[in-house]
């Protein structure tokens, strides 16, 4: 009778065991594109606490969101302006190969650390190229005069320092 009970023990074990395996064994779905109204668990500080906090992706720093500069055809003797906003990383414009004029780009108002701001002229060149850093930051030793055609051009902030510093 103690041999039965054991035995059955035993098979239940390595049934729990069996089970925790296969459910470990299970590949989660890839997101594959993010709505307005998504949500994501934030674990702040990476300290559990209880209650749920969330956030949309726009609340998210460094997420890597584009924003498309021109919206004509081709960008080319345009001279264009934009102040970037939270979510965008990747400031993109189009010139069909002639140089496009001027960019100006003001950084965010409320960037995270180690945000970063790139700036790609596809299809052409960039003949003035200028970040302007937003009211309380500064642009520490960065010259940027002009944007090479499908080079990105990149500046990272730096909180403690309220600083940019171009990265790429």
């Amino acid at each position: 009778m103690k041999f039965s009970r054991l035995l059955v023990a035993a098979l239940g074990a390595l049934g729990i065991v069996a089970a925790g395996y296969a459910v470990g064994q299970v590949s989660l779905a890839k997101v594959t594109s993010v709505g307005t109204a998504d949500l994501f668990n934030d674990v702040v500080n990476g300290v559990p606490v209880a209650g749920n906090r969330y956030a949309t992706a726009a609340q998210i720093d460094g997420v890597p969101g584009y924003y498309a500069l021109y919206s004509g055809a081709d960008a080319a003797g345009q001279t264009l302006t934009y102040t970037a906003t939270a979510g965008v990383s990747n400031i993109v414009s189009y010139s069909s190969g002639a140089a496009i004029t001027s960019v100006t780009i003001t950084t965010e108002a409320s960037p995270g650390d180690g945000q970063r701001e790139c700036y790609v002229g596809a299809g052409g060149a960039t003949s003035s190229l200028t970040f302007t850093p937003n009211t309380g930051q500064t642009l520490v030793s960065t010259t940027i005069t002009a944007g090479v055609s499908n080079v990105p051009i990149c500046i990272t902030y730096v909180a403690p320092l309220k600083a940019w510093y171009r990265s790429s």
